[in-house]
């Protein structure tokens, strides 16, 4: 929403997926495209909860 509501394009996320299968672990870089200061990362147990941290963590750089 923040981005969209800037005129900016939506946030690309790559995820990745470590340890075992009955406790993974996330992690998310998110970036917004033509913003080099927007990537950031974030963890969690759930895809969701990486992408979450992610975007709060891009805000913050951006001081959003």
């Amino acid at each position: 929403e923040w981005a969209a509501g800037r005129g900016h394009p939506m946030p690309v996320y790559q995820d990745r997926r470590s340890g075992p299968a009955h406790a993974p672990v996330f992690a998310v870089t998110v970036q917004i495209p033509g913003l080099a200061q927007s990537e950031a990362e974030g963890e969690g147990r759930s895809k969701r909860a990486a992408q979450q941290m992610a975007a709060a963590a891009a805000l913050k750089r951006l001081d959003a």
